[in-house]
Protein backbone atom coordinates (compact mmCIF):
# COMPACT_ATOMS: atom_id res chain seq x y z
CA UNK A 1 0.00 0.00 0.00
CA UNK A 2 1.54 3.20 -0.72
CA UNK A 3 1.44 6.40 0.91
CA UNK A 4 -1.12 8.99 2.27
CA UNK A 5 -1.59 11.97 2.90
CA UNK A 6 -4.23 14.57 5.21
CA UNK A 7 -5.86 16.39 2.66
CA UNK A 8 -5.54 19.50 4.92
CA UNK A 9 -1.99 18.95 4.12
CA UNK A 10 -2.11 18.60 0.63
CA UNK A 11 -4.30 21.96 0.22
CA UNK A 12 -1.85 23.58 2.73
CA UNK A 13 1.08 22.63 0.07
CA UNK A 14 -0.36 23.28 -3.03
CA UNK A 15 -1.54 27.13 -1.52
CA UNK A 16 1.69 27.98 -0.46
CA UNK A 17 3.24 26.95 -3.51
CA UNK A 18 1.14 28.61 -6.14
CA UNK A 19 -2.07 27.37 -6.01
CA UNK A 20 -5.08 29.19 -5.84
CA UNK A 21 -8.51 27.29 -4.54
CA UNK A 22 -11.61 28.11 -5.88
CA UNK A 23 -14.58 26.52 -4.71
CA UNK A 24 -16.93 24.85 -7.34
CA UNK A 25 -19.84 23.40 -5.35
CA UNK A 26 -19.13 19.64 -4.71
CA UNK A 27 -15.59 20.05 -5.55
CA UNK A 28 -12.31 22.37 -4.79
CA UNK A 29 -10.59 23.06 -7.85
CA UNK A 30 -6.96 24.40 -7.53
CA UNK A 31 -5.30 26.35 -10.19
CA UNK A 32 -1.68 27.20 -10.34
CA UNK A 33 -0.43 30.77 -10.91
CA UNK A 34 2.65 31.47 -12.63
CA UNK A 35 5.46 33.49 -10.89
CA UNK A 36 3.26 36.82 -11.76
CA UNK A 37 0.55 35.85 -10.02
CA UNK A 38 -1.51 34.78 -13.24
CA UNK A 39 -3.83 31.67 -13.51
CA UNK A 40 -2.16 29.10 -15.43
CA UNK A 41 -3.90 26.37 -17.50
CA UNK A 42 -2.65 23.81 -14.85
CA UNK A 43 -5.32 22.58 -12.82
CA UNK A 44 -6.67 20.05 -10.51
CA UNK A 45 -10.13 19.14 -8.58
CA UNK A 46 -10.56 17.64 -5.26
CA UNK A 47 -14.10 16.78 -3.87
CA UNK A 48 -15.10 18.24 -0.72
CA UNK A 49 -15.31 15.12 0.80
CA UNK A 50 -11.82 13.14 0.89
CA UNK A 51 -10.06 13.17 4.42
CA UNK A 52 -7.20 11.63 2.90
CA UNK A 53 -5.22 11.58 -0.47
CA UNK A 54 -4.05 8.09 -1.27
CA UNK A 55 -3.53 6.37 -4.03
CA UNK A 56 -5.28 6.13 -7.31
CA UNK A 57 -5.82 10.02 -6.86
CA UNK A 58 -1.98 10.59 -5.94
CA UNK A 59 -1.06 9.09 -9.20
CA UNK A 60 -4.19 10.97 -10.88
CA UNK A 61 -3.29 14.26 -9.45
CA UNK A 62 0.19 14.08 -10.29
CA UNK A 63 -0.34 13.73 -14.14
CA UNK A 64 -3.12 16.73 -13.88
CA UNK A 65 -0.38 18.98 -12.21
CA UNK A 66 2.34 17.71 -14.97
CA UNK A 67 4.50 16.35 -12.51
CA UNK A 68 7.46 14.00 -13.45
CA UNK A 69 5.99 11.25 -11.44
CA UNK A 70 4.04 10.33 -8.12
CA UNK A 71 7.19 10.79 -6.16
CA UNK A 72 7.56 14.04 -7.54
CA UNK A 73 4.49 14.88 -6.35
CA UNK A 74 4.71 13.55 -3.00
CA UNK A 75 8.16 15.47 -2.72
CA UNK A 76 5.45 18.81 -3.05
CA UNK A 77 3.41 18.03 -0.42
CA UNK A 78 6.15 16.88 2.08
CA UNK A 79 7.80 20.14 1.21
CA UNK A 80 11.06 18.87 0.10
CA UNK A 81 10.22 19.82 -3.94
CA UNK A 82 10.06 23.95 -3.70
CA UNK A 83 7.69 26.32 -6.10
CA UNK A 84 10.93 26.88 -7.64
CA UNK A 85 11.25 23.36 -8.66
CA UNK A 86 7.92 22.56 -9.88
CA UNK A 87 7.81 25.64 -12.03
CA UNK A 88 11.18 24.40 -13.77
CA UNK A 89 9.61 21.11 -14.01
CA UNK A 90 6.60 23.35 -15.91
CA UNK A 91 9.00 25.45 -18.06
CA UNK A 92 11.15 21.92 -19.05
CA UNK A 93 7.84 20.55 -20.51
CA UNK A 94 6.52 23.77 -22.92
CA UNK A 95 3.68 24.74 -20.26
CA UNK A 96 5.07 28.10 -19.13
CA UNK A 97 6.69 30.22 -21.08
CA UNK A 98 10.97 30.46 -20.07
CA UNK A 99 11.47 33.91 -19.71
Amino acid sequence: MGNSYKIRKVKSSMKKKGFEEENGGNHLKYYFQDENGNRTSVFTVMSHSWLELKDPYISKISKELNFDDKNQFEKYIECTFSKIDYINVLKKKGILTKE
